[in-house]
């Protein structure tokens, strides 16, 4: 979809899901355009909460992700399978390829509250920027990504 010089990328809501509930997209200005049609225009949706395309920008290939995760009512299934998906496709990602993961993991993560930011492990996310509690969506996504 075309508006104005924006070019919208986007996995479509299925017919069964209610509106708004499900969906992601891109959004690519000119430069952005030209970048992935450099790529072969390269686009890979996984269902309707995964999109990713490819950006060829100074010769470095660029994989940008986006992400809806199920909401916190979700069925625990429903978001294995989201992460499986997740994990899936950054399989595919090529060593030498940059990744940018953007968009809504619904997750609440508990902040660090060290006085001492030089202590924090590598494997700290939030550091002290997070909330003070950590929600399912939360362990589940530091469980997955938080090493």
């Amino acid at each position: 979809m075309v508006i104005d010089d924006f070019l919208i990328v986007y996995s479509g809501v299925p017919t069964w899901a209610v509106r708004g509930e499900q969906g992601v997209g891109i959004v690519m200005n000119t430069a952005m355009q030209k970048a992935w049609k450099d790529t072969g225009e390269f686009c890979e949706c996984a269902g309707s909460r995964l999109l990713r395309i490819k950006l060829r920008i100074n010769n470095r290939i660029i994989n940008v992700i986006s992400v809806y995760a199920p909401t916190y009512n979700t069925e625990a299934a429903v978001k294995d399978s989201f992460y499986d998906r997740l994990n899936k496709m950054l399989g595919s990602v090529r060593s030498s390829e940059e990744v940018f993961i953007l968009g809504d993991f619904n997750a609440r993560v508990k902040r660090n509250d060290t006085t001492h930011p030089e202590e924090l492990e590598e494997s700290i996310i939030v550091g002290p920027y997070g909330l003070n509690h950590t929600n399912d969506n939360g362990e589940r996504l530091t469980e997955k990504f938080g090493g």
